[in-house]
């Protein structure tokens, strides 16, 4: 998360096999979407949600006010009126799907959630023949590598040369200056704190379903 209002998902999907890749996003808003600009947006009365994704391959989109699986009380759960719950207010759900299987895929999608949307309508982006993104929204310069032969790349950096943060680097080089964490593939964490640049960083951390088979695993061993 970007203060105050950006959030960034950098998603890297690899398999041992082609397949089809998707990314999905659900509202229980009216969802919009321009396909053009790989842009949606969903609204109430105080604050507008909007996002733009990128892909590291042609994508489809679709959208939808109807799940694919119809969501039924099979458990029988009731309000406390004791009638019992229904799930049929329309919900929205988009899907982005690339067009070709493939064993790899990268999808950067920024998503600003304001009372004013200005920020994200006055960002700018650019990329290159390599497959890197660079853009510029607010006070924050994004630049991020959807080339899936290339090692997976993502640093943010404030106009203010005050925070920044990478993904896999051996460092980060703000004004002027390098510092260099324990570990060359963490992810690294730059920010000013009480007038000082403090560094710090973490290594992939497994999903909390993997750590507890783990965990029993051990266990029984």
């Amino acid at each position: 998360m970007l203060k105050p209002d950006i959030v960034i998902i950098y998603d890297e999907l690899e398999s041992g096999h082609e397949a089809s890749w998707s990314w999905l996003i659900h509202s229980l808003q009216q969802m919009k979407t321009d396909e053009a600009n790989q842009t949606f947006s969903a609204s109430l009365p105080n604050a507008t949600g909007t996002g733009k994704l990128f892909a590291s391959q042609p994508v489809k989109w679709e959208l939808a006010d109807t799940a694919d699986v119809p969501a039924n009380n099979w458990l029988g759960a009731k309000y406390a009126d004791g009638s019992l719950k229904t799930y049929d207010n329309p919900q929205w759900h988009l899907k982005v799907t690339s067009q070709d299987k493939c064993k790899s895929m990268r999808f950067l999608v920024i998503l600003q959630i304001s009372p004013d949307t200005g920020l994200f309508e006055k960002k700018s982006n650019k990329s290159d023949e390599n497959g890197k993104i660079d853009i510029s929204v607010g006070q924050w310069n994004i630049s991020a590598n959807l080339n899936t032969n290339l090692h997976p790349d993502l640093f943010i950096r404030k106009t203010d040369e005050k925070t920044a943060f990478s993904l896999n680097s051996n460092e980060i080089v703000l004004n002027g200056k390098i510092y260099s964490g324990k570990a060359n593939t963490s992810s690294k964490l730059l920010e000013m704190i009480d007038r000082k640049m403090i560094i710090s960083e973490t290594g992939d951390v497994l999903p909390w379903n993997v750590q507890e088979a783990i965990r029993n695993l051990n266990q029984q061993n």
